[in-house]
């Protein structure tokens, strides 16, 4: 037998489900299914990092994991929920575990009406028992049947469940988030940073939940079992010259994520004062999921040219630089002047004071902080993924010459690269199976280097 297992290595509670006077005590529930069958439930409280099940608005949760047995040939599924019982007390785990076992009974009949929804729409496919080589079949069945049960039966009955299980108001107990990932015969590890969860609190508790998750699906197969037929080995190969509707589409480092970290749209139109071709490109980074900070550009009008740039050598994602590492960055705080704060004298030598207005004495100290600054114009120096060379005969650096889309201004280059299979490590003939658009961003004082190479899309998420 194999492995499937479901690692939740960062959980982030943006906003808790409790109002503010209260705090949140978390449990997840993890139902795993193999094809249309319930194998196994997993149930676990929420805990920070310490052992502390006591939740609040900006904490972080220790990593979780489940796991379960499956064949190779299987089409595994986790589906899971997280709630708040921080209204029950004592009692909690019962509480949960009640639930799980509803959650298992509601998803085991989901499950079989999926099942005869995919049998109905084609006959050869087996009635749930082996959906493995069927998954661009089932996959939209399971998640629409699934997600069906979770907004109309699953997640009211634990709300109707929960409702009468408080120790004093406001009953914040209920949904956090939920969700269902499918593993099929993809490669392992895989992991995925979906958009911030979210759920509806009862008025009296204040601002809904919200929680950032990043994830990971991994998978071991029977090594005893004859395994699948491996991917075939791929190369990337610098592409210049090639036709202009190459460029065209929705481009991605990870095609099969619905919210991948980079997004490339391209698309055509006629440069009517020139006459030629060009290109529309809307650039989307993410460069701190977590967070949500999105760099977002747009450009009209592109043309394609020649560049040379230094050899890809692995992805690099952006990330915001910190504080410390900016050439601008806040120091420690200084005196400034001190005001007088002495009366104003009046006729006769004495005070003049407005009826009601308090008189104050001695000087008033006013504190700034002490911010370094750089001299004007200086630079951000380019590291290896974001070194355009001249043609590099003369500069001593080994340069890959490439179709562009060249954004000098934010120094952004778009560089275009055939995908190549090849058929013999010792014999390296090799066809073009397709492209792939390499993105280039050079550091700036806000985000660290970005070199990701990012395929084509079937569609736009």
């Amino acid at each position: 037998m194999g492995t499937a297992t479901l690692i939740f290595d960062q959980i982030n509670i943006n906003n808790k489900r409790s109002d503010h006077a209260h705090s949140d005590n978390d449990w997840i529930v993890i139902v795993w299914f193999a094809n249309a069958q319930w194998i196994k439930t997993d149930v676990f409280p929420l805990l920070k990092p310490d052992g502390d099940y006591v939740l609040n608005t900006g904490d972080v949760i220790a990593p979780i994991v489940s796991s379960v047995d499956c064949a190779n040939d299987d089409l595994l599924s986790a589906n899971f929920v997280v709630m708040n019982l921080g209204s029950t007390g004592a009692g909690q785990r019962a509480q949960a575990e009640e639930f799980a076992t509803k959650m298992a009974q509601e998803l085991t009949d989901a499950y079989l009406q999926v099942a005869g929804v995919v049998l109905k729409n084609d006959p050869e496919i087996p009635g749930g028992e082996l959906w493995g080589d069927f998954i661009d079949l089932v996959r939209q069945p399971i998640v629409d049947g699934v997600g069906s049960a979770f907004d109309n039966i699953i997640i009211p009955g634990l709300e109707e469940l929960l409702g009468d299980l408080r120790i004093g108001p406001p009953n914040c107990n209920g949904e956090v988030l939920h969700d269902i990932v499918l593993f099929d015969s993809m490669v392992y590890p895989v992991t995925r940073i979906p958009p911030p969860y979210s759920a509806t609190s009862p008025a009296a508790c204040g601002k809904s939940p919200s929680t950032s998750v990043i994830y990971t699906l991994n998978r071991q197969f029977d090594t005893q079992e004859f395994p699948r037929t491996p991917p075939p080995q791929t190369r990337i190969d610098p592409a210049y010259g090639q036709p202009g509707d190459v460029w065209l589409g929705t481009w991605t480092e990870d095609p099969t994520s619905v919210n991948p970290l980079v997004r490339i749209v391209i698309g055509s139109s006629l440069d009517r004062i020139r006459g030629v071709t060009s290109y529309s490109v809307l650039i989307q980074e993410r460069v701190d999921p977590v967070r949500n900070v999105v760099y977002d550009i747009g450009r009209n009008n592109q043309q394609v040219e020649i560049r040379y740039v230094i050899p890809y050598g692995g992805n690099i994602f952006g990330s915001v630089r910190s504080w410390l590492a900016l050439p601008v960055s806040p120091g420690h705080p200084i005196l400034l002047q001190p005001t007088s704060a002495n009366p104003v004298k009046g006729i006769g030598g004495t005070a003049s004071q407005t009826p009601g207005q308090q008189q104050t004495a001695g000087p008033s100290n006013v504190f700034s902080v002490n911010w370094t600054r750089p001299p004007t114009g200086t630079p951000v120096a380019f590291n290896r993924s974001a070194s355009i060379a001249a043609k590099g005969a003369g500069s001593g650096i080994l340069t890959d010459e490439v179709d562009a889309i060249s954004l000098p201004d934010v120094s952004i280059y778009l560089c275009l690269y055939e995908v190549h299979t090849v058929s013999n490590v010792s014999n390296p003939t090799s066809s073009a199976i397709g492209y792939a658009i390499r993105y280039l961003r050079a550091e700036s004082l806000s985000y660290t280097q970005a070199d990701v190479m990012l395929y084509k899309t079937m569609s736009i998420h």
